[in-house]
């Protein structure tokens, strides 16, 4: 398949040079992630984007909700950080 060139939407909002993201309803994407683009948080009346915990799954909650990929540690239930390699 060389030779082909996905085209992505750009953002609707005038100025605004981002790429628009998917709400996953199916439609075309509208707006970037800053503009009110993206799939948003599952819990009632939240309007924050959903994180994904890094399976590849569809990103259901927000971090505070508890979306995203969390410390491997058992204790912990903060947000992880970084690759786990544990530095530069």
């Amino acid at each position: 398949k060389v030779g082909r060139v996905r085209v992505r939407p750009v953002c609707a909002t005038p100025e605004c040079t981002s790429l628009a993201k998917g709400d996953g309803s199916g439609g075309a994407p509208e707006f970037c992630a800053k503009h009110g683009g993206g799939r948003k948080c599952a819990n009632p009346g939240c309007t924050t984007l959903a994180k994904g915990d890094g399976s590849g799954g569809v990103p259901e909650f927000c971090a505070k909700h508890g979306g995203g990929r969390r410390c491997a540690k058992p204790e912990c239930t903060s947000l992880a950080f970084g690759d786990g390699s544990g530095g530069a």
